[in-house]
């Protein structure tokens, strides 16, 4: 009597997913462009609060199979259409059928905004210098960002040939070829007449170019005077001097045949 009350129960058992299953009904689904009529590929049909979904084949068709009966929302989506929704009904143990007609679309990028300044004042001009390209350009800005190293650092990093050395009481730029050579200097088109960068250092500077004598803008071509008047504006050396103290400031200010250094502040 037990063994037919067991077995009883496992027959139950069996037919209960049997029979929940011939409940279920089939989905499909042919998508079509509106426009020219044609089978639309790769468009994803979702059955919406089932989570249920599939791709549509070659000829646009999409089949779901084992949906519940009752009211669903189909939604189909492909880039290039407008996404599309329809509702449909669907019996107990039946296939259904639905064909959706999707709209083209063109597709929207979100707007690109430009964040990148423009180079101003003297910057500008360091610029159009490098855009033509006659000289050797390095931007302080892009190389050492807001870094304070020496200036002497900086040339010996980027400027190949340059040394600073003591010249009659100050800092100024020698090119090393064979024997020491003094090219002109300029900070934000104002020549150094003594060639002075003492106290100059990353932070302060925006660009650095060095023209070789037959490169140099014409602006930056005229030969060094020297003299107090021209002494570093970016360095409080005190009140002009005067007599022998004067005397020390006063340097040739450079020679164009060793090129011009030509430097831009922030």
């Amino acid at each position: 009597m037990r063994s037919s009350i067991v077995m009883l129960a496992i027959v139950l058992v069996a037919a209960v997913p049997a029979d929940a299953a011939a409940q279920r009904s089939v989905l499909l689904v042919g998508v079509g462009d509106a426009e020219t009529g044609a089978f639309v590929e790769g468009a994803e049909v979702i059955v919406k609060g089932v989570g249920r979904r599939a791709r549509t084949d070659a000829m646009g068709q999409a089949r779901i199979p084992a949906l519940p009966a009752g009211q669903h929302v189909v939604e189909v989506r492909r880039i290039g259409y407008a996404p599309l929704t329809a509702p449909v009904l669907l019996a107990e143990r039946d296939s259904t059928d639905m064909v959706m007609m999707v709209m083209p679309e063109a597709n929207r990028l979100p707007a690109v905004e430009v964040t990148t300044r423009p180079a101003s004042g003297h910057l500008a001009e360091f610029e159009a210098l490098r855009k033509d390209g006659q000289g050797r350009f390095v931007s302080v800005l892009e190389t050492a960002g807001d870094r304070d190293y020496t200036f002497e650092s900086f040339l010996l990093a980027h400027m190949p040939g340059m040394r600073l050395q003591q010249l009659q009481g100050h800092t100024t730029v020698m090119m090393i070829r064979g024997s020491a050579c003094q090219p002109l200097v300029y900070l934000d088109g104002v020549m150094l007449g003594d060639g002075d960068v003492s106290g100059l250092g990353t932070r302060s500077l925006g660009a650095v170019a060095f023209f070789e004598s037959g490169q140099i803008p014409p602006r930056y071509r005229r030969g060094g005077t020297g003299g107090p008047g021209l002494q570093n504006p970016m360095k409080y050396d005190g009140p002009p001097k005067q007599g022998n103290e004067g005397e020390k400031h006063r340097s040739p200010g450079g020679d164009p045949g060793c090129g011009a250094l030509v430097m831009w502040s922030r």
